[in-house]
């Protein structure tokens, strides 16, 4: 156990600074401080049952100043005996600090209290937890949604400078708070001859005559029966015993437990009843508005766009049954949007604010899904429709709020794709070439906006896995004609592929993710096939940052079921069957009158087109040489007609080298009757030659 100067010494600063984030006043913190310390003498034992003595500190002085908030007659403010010495900064940095301060002050309190004590006054999280007597989640979800909730502050109040270095700002800002001069030395004189704090001589006691004790104990009888008649009244009204802060034994004094997140004031749902069976569930996607509350609902980024999916009922029925969980209340700093996906702000310019926002993953505790009616039938592919059930918030497991800033440049990021693949579409030629670099300069800087948004936030996977599809996918196209150079490296998604299949331990996978891409590209996905059972599989993803994290035994595992996977593997070198296919190509090219050769890299960047062959030679009265084809020509796309589920349909089909034109050709050299003509490059500009009908 410390001695009495050392405990001084070493946490007085920290228990007024504590008392003071509680109190928001000088001189009612001092008071709350020297109050602590009498306790300390009197029961010096307390320090020796300490685990951690400076989160026991702390806690001590929440109580200690809680105690002091509730006392009805609160002692007069006395006139400092020293003043404070003003630290001397830069006027525009002391005022920055000085609006960091006062945007913290107007955070709920139990965000507030969690953002000085980690930051402020350099708690851990752990010890963080002990002071306020909440598990070390609960202060992590209190802290995220704090910066959260500072990050908007700050955003809009353009003040970037803070907000790119939100945290070690915070923790300045806690350096920043003086401790009076005087505290120290009063502390110190409390202690007195030995055994005097012990016998109570720092504060007579008093005794009550037997009338006033009897008093006593029957206005406590009378206050039990009114709270015991509250209780059931807020049973009936829905509301939970407790809600506003049950009184929890700490560090020696009775303290209010830390209400739950602040929320909106609207209605909720019929409550469950008693014999109705709730479980535990994890709800993971969007924070959405509706009726009652606020539900969860997993939107992904191309939800308003049209796409085919595999039905599977049991899967359906599921997500229509959680998006039904309903919690009666908003999260604290984490909005909630009306039911939408992202097409109106993408697509057609919304406001950001109409936009999903708030990232969560929650533990909730709802009642069980319910036994189907009827049974699930696969053809029907009908979602079931549950009316809204209500769900009690058990913890906050994670959460990430986009933000307006990122928001508004990943539509930038959308946009300049767009401008990409309409340049994709264009003939070769330099009016092409102009439209790419400058639909890719545009996405490099929306990227670097979105980055900037985001810069600080440990967590932001879903915002970088969004970023990365934009920017993998514009190397897909800018790679092949030399242009990938435009936009920093970035993996491909065949380019985690291929770093997951060839590592051959967790530290090697980090080592070569890290080293080729940073430290962001563990946020990501690589796609394979996982194995569904015996001989099946199918296409699935496996997060890097938790393959990362595995055992060397555990990745040995996953990789052996890789391995066993044929389509993880690469293209195995060609066996007999496919040089007996290819060489049957080759003859159907070599009869059609052509001799081919693939398109070097300069002639891609050249000409800016990821297909097609160049030709060699051509024979003199063939098929190709009836429709005009010379040596130098690219062959770029066959005009084909097809047969379709829309009846016969022509179009162009690109030519991948000399076997993707073998295909569009019969045995013997004549023009397959689907094939109509080509297109060709011939001196920087493009032909199209017909056959003649």
């Amino acid at each position: 156990m410390p001695t009495w100067e050392q405990l001084v010494r070493d946490h007085h600063a920290l228990a007024f600074r504590v008392a003071r984030s509680v109190l928001r006043d000088d001189a009612s913190a001092e008071d709350a401080v020297q109050d602590l310390y009498l306790r300390f003498l009197r029961d010096p034992a307390a320090l020796e049952r300490a685990a951690n003595l400076k989160a026991f500190v702390a806690r001590a002085a929440v109580n200690a100043a809680l105690d002091q908030k509730r006392s009805a007659g609160r002692r007069e403010k006395r006139e400092r005996a020293a003043t404070r010495e003003e630290a001397v900064m830069d006027p525009v940095e002391q005022a920055a600090r000085a609006e960091l301060r006062a945007k913290v002050a107007e955070l709920p309190d139990e965000q507030r209290l969690a953002v000085e004590m980690h930051y402020f006054h350099g708690l851990t999280k752990e010890e963080t937890a002990a002071a306020l007597d909440v598990p070390a989640g609960t202060v992590s979800s209190r802290l995220n949604a704090a910066l959260g909730r500072l990050r908007t502050a700050l955003a809009a109040a353009a003040f970037a400078g803070l907000l790119a270095m939100l945290e070690s700002e915070l923790a300045k800002c806690g350096a920043e708070e003086a401790v009076p001069a005087g505290l120290k030395g009063r502390l110190l004189g409390l202690r007195q001859a030995p055994g005097s704090a012990a016998t109570g001589a720092a504060r007579p006691s008093v005794r009550l005559p037997v009338a006033a004790i009897a008093g006593g104990a029957l206005l406590a009888l009378l206050l039990a029966v009114a709270a015991r008649k509250a209780f059931w009244d807020a049973e009936g009204s829905g509301e939970r015993p407790g809600a506003s802060g049950e009184a929890a034994d700490t560090g020696g004094s009775r303290t209010e437990a830390p209400a739950p997140p602040a929320v909106a004031e609207t209605p909720a749902p019929p409550p469950a009843t008693e014999t109705e069976e709730r479980v535990e569930t994890i709800l993971e996607g969007f924070l959405f508005r509706r009726d009652g509350g606020v539900f969860v609902c997993n939107v992904t980024a191309w939800d308003h766009m049209p796409k085919q999916t595999m039905w599977n009922p049991a899967a359906e029925r599921l997500r229509a049954w959680n998006e039904s969980l309903t919690i009666a209340r908003g999260l604290e700093g984490l909005p909630a949007a009306d039911a939408a996906n992202f097409g109106a702000f993408l697509l057609k310019g919304a406001p950001a604010s109409s936009a999903p926002q708030s990232r969560v993953r929650l533990k909730v505790r709802a009642p069980r899904l319910p036994d189907a009616s009827e049974p699930e039938d696969p053809m029907r592919m009908e979602t079931p429709r549950f009316a809204p059930q209500p769900a009690e918030l058990v913890e906050v497991l994670d959460s990430e709020v986009l933000g307006e800033a990122w928001l508004g440049a990943w539509r930038e990021m959308h946009a300049a794709m767009a401008d990409l693949w309409a340049a994709w579409r264009m003939e070769p030629g330099a009016e092409k070439r102009s439209a790419m670099l400058a639909a890719a300069t545009r996405l490099g800087t929306a990227w670097e906006l979105a980055r900037a948004a985001r810069r600080g936030d440990r967590k932001a996977a879903w915002r970088v896995q969004r970023e990365s599809e934009a920017v993998s996918g514009a190397l897909d196209k800018l790679a092949p004609v030399g242009l990938d150079g435009l936009l920093p490296p970035w993996p491909t998604p065949d380019e985690l592929h291929a770093v997951l299949m060839d590592s051959a331990s967790p530290a090697a996978l980090r080592s070569a993710v890290t080293g080729r891409w940073g430290e962001e590209a563990l946020a990501l996905d690589a796609w394979c096939y996982r194995s569904t059972g015996p001989g099946a599989w199918s296409w699935s993803s496996v997060s890097l940052s938790a393959a990362a994290a595995m055992s060397d035994a555990a990745f040995a595992t996953l990789h052996e079921e890789l391995e066993g996977i044929p389509n993880n593997r690469r293209e195995a070198p060609a066996g007999s069957a496919m040089e007996e296919r290819r060489r049957g190509e080759r003859a159907r090219v070599a009869a059609f009158g052509l001799e081919l050769a693939d398109l070097a890299a300069l002639d891609r960047e050249r000409f800016l087109i990821e297909c097609g062959a160049i030709v060699r030679a051509v024979t003199p009265d063939s098929p190709a040489g009836r429709l005009g084809l010379q040596a130098g020509d690219i062959l770029w796309k066959t005009v084909s007609t097809w047969e379709g589920k829309g009846g016969r349909t022509t179009g162009d089909v690109p030519i991948w080298g000399e076997f993707g034109l073998a295909t569009s050709l019969q045995d013997g050299g004549d023009p397959a009757e689907c094939l109509l003509g080509l297109k060709v490059l011939r001196g920087g500009e493009t032909l199209e030659l017909r056959f003649a009908r």
